[in-house]
């Protein structure tokens, strides 16, 4: 594939995404990484809700080095994954995990609706580990 641009930012921003190579996460893979997360945060941990932000839950924050740090429990996985995903993951604050993952990795239905159900249960206060227990019994 041609990779100079054409000035049509449209057509380059397809072209760029065309070109990149998605990390592959099977289902499996997935679960495992959902429940390293439990193993860091412990079963009973669960997300903080802030007030003050426009976004209740967010996938990451910028420490006091500017640096990301993974926030929620999706964060968590993709910086398991490659810590330079976060970027992106950060550049989508506000949108669904179902519709933001898929353009971060390659990821089939069931991986996909199993990292998003987590993340939803996380969302409504639900314990990480009540989180992954259920969305894996689900999916």
């Amino acid at each position: 594939m041609n990779s100079q641009l054409t000035g049509d930012s449209h057509t380059d921003t397809v072209r760029a995404m065309a070109e990149k190579t998605l990390a592959k996460i099977s289902y499996d893979e997935a679960l495992d990484l959902l429940n390293r997360a439990v193993d860091e945060k412990g079963p009973w941990y669960i997300y903080p809700q802030y007030p003050d932000r426009t976004v209740g839950c967010v996938y990451a924050v910028r420490g006091e080095d500017r640096e990301l740090i993974p926030s929620c429990i999706v964060g968590h996985v993709v910086n398991y994954i490659n810590p330079s995903l976060l970027e992106e993951l950060h550049a989508r604050e506000g949108r669904g995990a179902y519709l933001v993952l898929p353009t971060i990795l390659d990821l089939d239905v069931r991986t996909t609706e199993l990292l998003a159900t987590a993340q939803r249960l996380q969302d409504k206060g639900a314990p990480w580990g009540e989180s992954v227990s259920i969305a894996s019994r689900k999916v």
